[in-house]
């Protein structure tokens, strides 16, 4: 609540009363709380977006470097998503999008952070990885993306990935920018495939 105390005083200055007006302000801060998660967060997935994951990339990057851990890039997209968007319409595409944000989430769990990078592409930050892990991950991810029965048959879903697996004294736009290229590799190459270094 917010309070707001006025003094009352009589004619020569003197102090009669003092008069508290109390304001519920729940609605102001919810407002406010949904514009802070706005502000990091997608709105159709509640994962973090590209502001939030820049942030916790360029945090985890450093402490990789500190702990001399491994950690790992993984850039994904949606295959032929457009063809999704195009025929059944976009509030099925935002159901793929949901669906998928969910399974990469259930699969990566506490290993790292998932986000919504924009558009059809999540980008994932792994931590305490290795190579084996890591893709050992993403290949879940990706057959099991492969094999979810989606409720329209007509248009597979697949996803191809990119994957950088040291991300070391590097920053956001490098380690972005190499796992972004792997990735186009990956849908140059016939798509649904994960390319990594």
């Amino acid at each position: 609540e917010w309070l707001n105390i006025s003094v009352v005083k009589d004619l020569k200055g003197g102090i009669l009363n003092y008069v508290a007006i109390f304001s519920d302000i729940t609605k102001i801060k919810k407002s406010n709380e949904k514009i802070e998660f706005l502000a990091h967060h997608d709105p159709l997935t509640s994962l973090p977006n590209r502001l939030l994951l820049k942030a916790r990339l360029d945090q985890s990057i450093i402490h990789a470097n500190n702990e001399k851990e491994i950690l790992a890039i993984m850039f994904i997209d949606i295959d032929n998503f457009k063809i999704i968007n195009d025929t059944y319409g976009h509030s099925v595409g935002d159901i793929v999008i949901k669906d998928i944000s969910s399974i990469i989430q259930d699969i990566v769990g506490d290993k790292g952070y998932v986000g919504r990078y924009g558009g059809e592409e999540f980008l994932v930050i792994l931590k305490k990885s290795d190579q084996y892990d890591s893709k050992k991950l993403l290949e879940e991810i990706r057959i099991t993306i492969e094999n979810k029965k989606w409720f329209f048959k007509d248009s597979p879903v697949t996803v191809s990935i990119g994957l950088l697996n040291e991300a070391k004294n590097t920053s956001f736009n490098n380690g972005f920018k190499v796992a972004d290229e792997l990735l186009y590799l990956a849908k140059r190459n016939g798509k649904n495939i994960i390319c990594h270094i």
